[in-house]
């Protein structure tokens, strides 16, 4: 837009969340534009001067809610005038300034759901890994897009919608990214704290072969017909069952949980371990002094509601309290004796939901959803640095190749919780882990005799130390 197209829209008195967009919507239609103009010499020091300028003023422009305050000084309207040349620089200009004062502070005492969609601005999270083992590169520097690195933030620029739910901000940090002790500078005052990245275990309260295909494959001609399936669950019917009901299925997920304790600050457990999917949340909400603090329960195919379509969901809890509920957007296919079958999902609006604080952006892809190159792309624009995959299945697919490159563009930690025992492939992998280390490599963990209860991941230790993964039998 024009300069003074751009004046009238900071003048206008619109809500914070109303302007944001409106800019960077033109931002995005005139980008080649703006990395042309991006470090034009004779336009550097008035444009430095215009973005500290608006980075000062938006703090009185709108408050903390996003309502509009007060109109831009003269002093602003001015420097505006100095770069009404290269107005597509000036515009996000202007943004990275709102993103340094304004926006900074609104998603800052942000204490709900803020939802994203194109041309809107994402806070990249503020976590600070320790220097104990080379990370991976800062996302500050490797997620400009058409924003400066010093607004440590993104221009979203897709048409998935972004939900960050900032509910339980600083719990979740406390979880999820928790702070290591400051060191002491040779002046004895204490520098900035770092963090730790969070142990997280998988937990395997039983094996595939204690599930129960459904009707649709055992029987092909009957059910949703050849090709399809829908209601994969843990077997209480058959003679050999050790189960003979859902709310005994359940307790024993449970009590595997419990078994981990507090080992770990995160658990999580495979697919298809519920037959609904809050099957867990009584157990949790009374017992959750007795297991790991944050809870990804699983799945299980559900009909979702309000229009009854079939999804396959997976509840996560803090503290015993419900905080995120997330369904399955790729289907899988499975192959049995010659004939594939395909999950029977209804389609999904295109939506990311993450749970979201100060220093963590929290994401759960559900098995085939971490083979989606669409959805990765959209959790890493979002800063993942959390990724909890529950799973089913004989092969990880390129699900490691996603853990990895949201490992190095994010410096995210990623597990996968599967269960052994799948029909295509009795020899499979209990869970797969990819840490933010400089070498970055996906690591398969097997286990042999009994089955284990649990895996545990350390990830604040070297993956060649005995301590980076352990199995609690």
């Amino acid at each position: 837009m024009e300069v003074a197209e751009l004046t009238a829209a900071l003048r206008a008195g619109e809500k914070l969340t109303k302007v944001v967009p409106s800019l960077g919507l033109d931002c995005l239609a005139q980008h080649d534009e703006i990395m042309n103009d991006r470090y034009a010499a004779a336009q550097t020091d008035a444009i430095v001067t215009l973005r500290n300028m608006v980075a000062g003023e938006s703090l009185t422009m709108w408050g903390s809610d996003g309502a509009f305050s007060a109109a831009p000084s003269q002093a602003v309207n001015d420097q505006l005038a100095k770069v009404r040349a290269t107005p597509a620089l000036a515009t996000v200009t202007v943004l990275e300034g709102i993103c340094l004062g304004a926006l900074r502070i609104y998603f800052a005492n942000a204490k709900s759901v803020v939802r994203i969609e194109r041309g809107f601005v994402v806070p990249l999270p503020e976590r600070r890994l320790g220097k104990k083992f080379p990370a991976t590169t800062n996302p500050v520097k490797v997620h400009p897009n058409l924003l400066d690195n010093v607004c440590k933030s993104v221009l979203w620029h897709l048409d998935w919608a972004l939900q960050l739910d900032f509910t339980f901000r600083e719990r979740l940090d406390e979880v999820c990214a928790p702070t290591l002790p400051a060191p002491k500078t040779a002046t004895g005052k204490g520098t900035k704290p770092a963090h730790a990245l969070p142990k997280i275990a998988t937990v395997h309260p039983f094996s595939g072969d204690d599930m129960a295909w459904p009707d649709e494959v055992k029987n092909p001609t009957g059910g949703l017909g050849r090709g399809r399936f829908f209601g994969v669950y843990r077997d209480i019917c058959s003679p050999d069952s050790r189960v003979k009901s859902v709310s005994d299925a359940h307790q024993q997920v449970f009590d595997a949980l419990a078994k981990v304790g507090r080992e770990a600050a995160i658990a999580v457990l495979p697919e298809f371990c519920l037959h609904s999917p809050d099957g867990l949340d009584a157990l949790l909400k009374s017992g959750h002094h007795l297991v790991p603090e944050l809870v990804v329960a699983g799945t299980a195919h559900t009909d979702a509601e309000p229009r009854k379509e079939r999804a396959n969901t997976s509840h996560v809890f803090l503290d015993g309290f419900q905080i995120l509920t997330v369904s399955k957007h790729q289907p899988f296919v499975a192959r049995r004796e010659g004939v594939e079958y395909e999950e029977d999902l209804a389609p999904l609006r295109r939506v990311v939901r993450l749970a979201a604080g100060t220093a963590t952006r929290l994401a759960v892809a559900i098995c085939a959803d971490s083979n989606s190159l669409g959805l990765l792309e959209a959790m890493e624009w979002a800063g993942v640095n959390v990724l909890l995959t529950p799973s089913w299945t004989p092969r990880i697919g390129v699900a490691a190749a996603g853990l990895i490159a949201l490992a190095g563009y994010c410096q995210c930690v990623g597990v996968v919780a599967n269960t052994p025992g799948h029909p295509e492939a009795k020899k499979t992998f209990w869970a797969c882990s990819v840490v933010p280390r400089e070498e970055m490599k996906a690591r398969y963990h097997r286990h042999t005799g009994p089955p284990p209860v649990a895996g545990v991941l350390n990830p604040n230790v070297a993956t060649t130390n005995k301590n980076y993964w352990t199995w609690i039998t």
